[in-house]
């Protein structure tokens, strides 16, 4: 099974490049692993590049997430995370305190005053 990269994601989920899409697609149709780290580093693309949407960058890797081709690592923080950042907060954030709780850790240490309340395991906002 191939890891794919988050210039992959970014192609299928922005659709920018007929040739690389349909690539992308390719790719996707077979058996694949989609990480975390890809997904984190996609979103910070997709905003900060092409200005999309919280909703379109989610519903575009939730699209790929639910391939039948598709395993995700860490699936049920991936699923937390963009739940709550549809909402609102930083993707990053919510992401590290979803795989935090995955872990194992028993807190998130932080010194973000506006980091969220709602999480899996406490949040210890440093002073």
């Amino acid at each position: 099974m191939r890891a794919i990269d988050t210039n992959v994601l970014v192609r299928l989920v922005a659709r920018d490049d007929d040739a690389q899409v349909a690539r992308a697609t390719q790719i996707v149709s077979e058996p694949f692993l989609l990480l975390p780290s890809a997904v984190l580093e996609s979103e910070w693309v997709l905003r900060a590049r092409y200005a999309l949407t919280r909703n379109r960058i989610a519903d575009g890797f939730e699209t790929v997430a639910g391939l039948p081709t598709a395993t995700v690592a860490s699936a049920a923080a991936l699923a937390w995370a963009l739940t709550r950042w549809r909402q609102s907060g930083d993707f990053a954030d919510l992401l590290h305190i979803a795989l935090a709780a995955e872990a194992g850790a028993t807190a998130f240490a932080t010194f973000d005053q506006r980091i969220t309340r709602d999480a899996p395991i406490p949040i210890e906002v440093l002073a």
